[in-house]
Protein backbone atom coordinates (compact mmCIF):
# COMPACT_ATOMS: atom_id res chain seq x y z
CA UNK A 1 0.00 0.00 0.00
CA UNK A 2 1.35 3.41 -0.88
CA UNK A 3 2.11 5.70 2.06
CA UNK A 4 -0.30 8.42 0.88
CA UNK A 5 -3.16 5.96 0.41
CA UNK A 6 -2.41 4.43 3.79
CA UNK A 7 -2.63 7.86 5.42
CA UNK A 8 -5.96 8.53 3.73
CA UNK A 9 -7.36 5.24 5.01
CA UNK A 10 -6.03 5.98 8.52
CA UNK A 11 -7.61 9.45 8.59
CA UNK A 12 -10.94 8.20 7.26
CA UNK A 13 -10.98 5.27 9.70
CA UNK A 14 -10.21 7.57 12.64
CA UNK A 15 -13.14 9.83 11.72
CA UNK A 16 -15.38 6.80 11.23
CA UNK A 17 -14.53 5.60 14.77
CA UNK A 18 -14.89 9.03 16.41
CA UNK A 19 -18.21 10.09 14.87
CA UNK A 20 -20.41 7.55 16.76
CA UNK A 21 -18.61 8.52 19.97
CA UNK A 22 -19.40 12.18 19.32
CA UNK A 23 -23.09 11.33 18.98
CA UNK A 24 -23.10 9.95 22.54
CA UNK A 25 -22.50 13.49 23.83
CA UNK A 26 -23.14 13.63 27.59
CA UNK A 27 -22.85 9.87 28.06
CA UNK A 28 -19.09 10.30 27.54
CA UNK A 29 -18.90 13.66 29.28
CA UNK A 30 -19.04 17.21 27.98
CA UNK A 31 -15.26 17.73 28.04
CA UNK A 32 -14.61 14.49 26.11
CA UNK A 33 -17.25 15.48 23.57
CA UNK A 34 -15.64 18.87 22.95
CA UNK A 35 -12.11 17.52 22.56
CA UNK A 36 -13.34 14.73 20.28
CA UNK A 37 -15.00 17.45 18.22
CA UNK A 38 -11.68 19.26 17.92
CA UNK A 39 -9.99 16.02 16.81
CA UNK A 40 -12.65 15.25 14.18
CA UNK A 41 -12.46 18.81 12.84
CA UNK A 42 -8.67 18.53 12.53
CA UNK A 43 -9.01 15.18 10.74
CA UNK A 44 -11.66 16.63 8.43
CA UNK A 45 -9.32 19.48 7.46
CA UNK A 46 -6.51 16.96 6.88
CA UNK A 47 -8.86 14.80 4.79
CA UNK A 48 -9.66 17.73 2.54
CA UNK A 49 -6.03 18.76 2.28
CA UNK A 50 -5.15 15.24 1.12
CA UNK A 51 -8.02 15.25 -1.41
CA UNK A 52 -7.65 18.79 -2.75
CA UNK A 53 -7.63 17.50 -6.33
CA UNK A 54 -11.35 16.76 -6.01
CA UNK A 55 -12.02 20.50 -5.82
CA UNK A 56 -9.58 21.20 -8.65
CA UNK A 57 -11.50 18.77 -10.89
CA UNK A 58 -15.01 20.05 -10.11
CA UNK A 59 -15.22 21.90 -13.43
CA UNK A 60 -13.76 19.05 -15.46
CA UNK A 61 -15.21 15.92 -17.01
CA UNK A 62 -18.74 14.64 -17.44
CA UNK A 63 -21.24 14.73 -14.60
CA UNK A 64 -22.91 11.35 -14.41
CA UNK A 65 -25.90 10.89 -12.04
CA UNK A 66 -23.61 9.23 -9.49
CA UNK A 67 -21.07 12.04 -9.70
CA UNK A 68 -23.83 14.62 -9.19
CA UNK A 69 -25.09 12.77 -6.11
CA UNK A 70 -21.58 12.42 -4.69
CA UNK A 71 -20.78 16.08 -5.32
CA UNK A 72 -23.99 17.26 -3.63
CA UNK A 73 -23.30 15.06 -0.59
CA UNK A 74 -19.72 16.34 -0.38
CA UNK A 75 -20.68 20.02 -0.62
CA UNK A 76 -23.45 19.66 1.96
CA UNK A 77 -21.06 17.79 4.24
CA UNK A 78 -18.51 20.59 3.87
CA UNK A 79 -21.11 23.18 4.93
CA UNK A 80 -22.16 21.07 7.90
CA UNK A 81 -18.57 20.49 9.01
CA UNK A 82 -18.00 24.25 8.99
CA UNK A 83 -21.16 24.88 11.00
CA UNK A 84 -20.31 22.25 13.63
CA UNK A 85 -17.01 23.67 14.98
CA UNK A 86 -18.23 27.27 14.69
CA UNK A 87 -21.38 26.57 16.71
CA UNK A 88 -19.37 24.34 19.05
CA UNK A 89 -16.87 27.11 19.80
CA UNK A 90 -19.74 29.45 20.63
CA UNK A 91 -20.96 26.98 23.29
CA UNK A 92 -17.59 25.63 24.47
CA UNK A 93 -16.91 25.31 28.19
CA UNK A 94 -13.74 23.22 28.09
CA UNK A 95 -11.89 23.99 24.84
CA UNK A 96 -10.39 27.50 24.63
CA UNK A 97 -12.44 29.50 22.19
CA UNK A 98 -14.23 32.76 21.64
CA UNK A 99 -17.80 32.30 22.87
CA UNK A 100 -19.94 34.87 21.06
CA UNK A 101 -23.36 35.35 19.61
CA UNK A 102 -26.60 33.78 20.75
CA UNK A 103 -25.92 30.46 22.55
CA UNK A 104 -29.48 29.28 21.92
CA UNK A 105 -29.05 29.74 18.16
CA UNK A 106 -25.65 28.03 18.34
CA UNK A 107 -27.18 25.06 20.16
CA UNK A 108 -29.93 24.73 17.54
CA UNK A 109 -27.41 24.94 14.68
CA UNK A 110 -25.18 22.37 16.41
CA UNK A 111 -28.09 19.97 16.93
CA UNK A 112 -29.17 20.26 13.30
CA UNK A 113 -25.64 20.09 11.84
CA UNK A 114 -24.55 17.15 14.00
CA UNK A 115 -27.40 14.86 12.92
CA UNK A 116 -27.31 15.89 9.26
CA UNK A 117 -23.51 15.62 9.34
CA UNK A 118 -23.69 12.10 10.75
CA UNK A 119 -26.03 10.97 7.97
CA UNK A 120 -24.07 12.75 5.21
CA UNK A 121 -20.74 11.36 6.43
CA UNK A 122 -22.25 7.86 6.48
CA UNK A 123 -23.52 8.30 2.91
CA UNK A 124 -20.09 9.60 1.88
CA UNK A 125 -18.47 6.58 3.49
CA UNK A 126 -20.73 4.21 1.57
CA UNK A 127 -19.87 5.83 -1.77
CA UNK A 128 -16.19 5.14 -1.11
CA UNK A 129 -16.58 1.74 0.52
CA UNK A 130 -15.17 -0.10 -2.50
CA UNK A 131 -11.84 1.68 -2.03
CA UNK A 132 -11.59 0.51 1.57
CA UNK A 133 -12.64 -3.02 0.61
CA UNK A 134 -9.96 -2.97 -2.07
CA UNK A 135 -7.31 -2.03 0.47
CA UNK A 136 -8.53 -4.84 2.71
CA UNK A 137 -8.46 -7.16 -0.34
CA UNK A 138 -11.89 -8.56 0.51
CA UNK A 139 -12.44 -9.52 -3.14
CA UNK A 140 -9.83 -12.27 -2.73
CA UNK A 141 -11.98 -13.93 -0.09
CA UNK A 142 -15.49 -14.54 -1.56
CA UNK A 143 -16.86 -16.19 1.59
CA UNK A 144 -15.74 -13.25 3.73
CA UNK A 145 -17.32 -10.84 1.25
CA UNK A 146 -20.64 -12.68 1.51
CA UNK A 147 -20.43 -12.71 5.31
CA UNK A 148 -19.82 -8.94 5.33
CA UNK A 149 -22.87 -8.36 3.10
CA UNK A 150 -25.07 -10.43 5.40
CA UNK A 151 -23.69 -8.60 8.43
CA UNK A 152 -24.31 -5.23 6.74
CA UNK A 153 -27.95 -6.16 6.09
CA UNK A 154 -28.52 -7.35 9.67
CA UNK A 155 -26.82 -4.31 11.19
CA UNK A 156 -28.67 -2.08 8.74
CA UNK A 157 -32.05 -3.41 9.92
CA UNK A 158 -31.00 -2.71 13.51
CA UNK A 159 -29.79 0.69 12.30
CA UNK A 160 -33.21 1.57 10.89
CA UNK A 161 -34.80 0.66 14.21
CA UNK A 162 -32.17 2.73 16.04
CA UNK A 163 -32.63 5.71 13.70
CA UNK A 164 -36.34 5.77 14.52
CA UNK A 165 -36.06 5.05 18.26
CA UNK A 166 -33.27 7.61 18.76
CA UNK A 167 -35.37 10.25 17.03
CA UNK A 168 -32.73 11.21 14.46
CA UNK A 169 -35.37 12.15 11.89
CA UNK A 170 -37.08 14.49 14.34
CA UNK A 171 -33.79 16.20 15.18
CA UNK A 172 -32.93 16.57 11.49
CA UNK A 173 -36.27 18.32 10.93
CA UNK A 174 -36.02 20.29 14.20
CA UNK A 175 -39.26 18.74 15.42
CA UNK A 176 -37.38 18.12 18.68
CA UNK A 177 -34.82 20.66 19.86
CA UNK A 178 -33.57 18.83 22.94
CA UNK A 179 -31.67 15.54 22.69
CA UNK A 180 -32.97 12.87 25.03
CA UNK A 181 -30.30 10.57 26.45
CA UNK A 182 -31.12 7.58 28.64
CA UNK A 183 -28.33 7.61 31.22
CA UNK A 184 -29.46 4.23 32.54
CA UNK A 185 -28.85 2.60 29.17
CA UNK A 186 -25.59 0.57 28.83
CA UNK A 187 -22.89 2.62 27.09
CA UNK A 188 -21.98 -0.20 24.69
CA UNK A 189 -25.61 -0.60 23.61
CA UNK A 190 -25.90 3.15 22.99
CA UNK A 191 -22.69 3.03 20.96
CA UNK A 192 -23.91 0.00 18.99
CA UNK A 193 -27.10 1.89 18.09
CA UNK A 194 -25.12 4.86 16.72
CA UNK A 195 -22.78 2.58 14.78
CA UNK A 196 -25.71 0.70 13.29
CA UNK A 197 -27.21 3.97 12.00
CA UNK A 198 -23.89 4.74 10.28
CA UNK A 199 -23.74 1.25 8.76
CA UNK A 200 -27.34 1.55 7.51
CA UNK A 201 -26.76 4.79 5.61
CA UNK A 202 -23.36 3.61 4.33
CA UNK A 203 -24.99 0.43 3.01
CA UNK A 204 -27.81 2.42 1.38
CA UNK A 205 -25.36 4.65 -0.51
CA UNK A 206 -23.00 1.78 -1.35
CA UNK A 207 -25.64 -0.49 -2.86
CA UNK A 208 -27.55 2.46 -4.28
CA UNK A 209 -24.43 3.49 -6.17
CA UNK A 210 -24.12 -0.04 -7.54
CA UNK A 211 -27.67 0.11 -8.88
CA UNK A 212 -27.03 3.49 -10.52
CA UNK A 213 -23.87 2.19 -12.20
CA UNK A 214 -25.83 -0.69 -13.73
CA UNK A 215 -28.33 1.65 -15.42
Amino acid sequence: MRTREGMRIAVDTAMMVMMPLLMLYSLLGEAAHEWLGVAVTALFVLHHAMNWRWYANLGKGKYTPLRVIGSVINMLLLLVMIALPVSGIMMSRHVPGIPAGDPETARTVHLLASHWGYVLMSLHLGLHWNRMLGVMRIQRHPHLAVALRVAAVCIGVFGLRSFISLGYGRYMLLLDRFVFLDFGRPLLLSLAERVSVMVMFAAVSHYGAKLIRKK
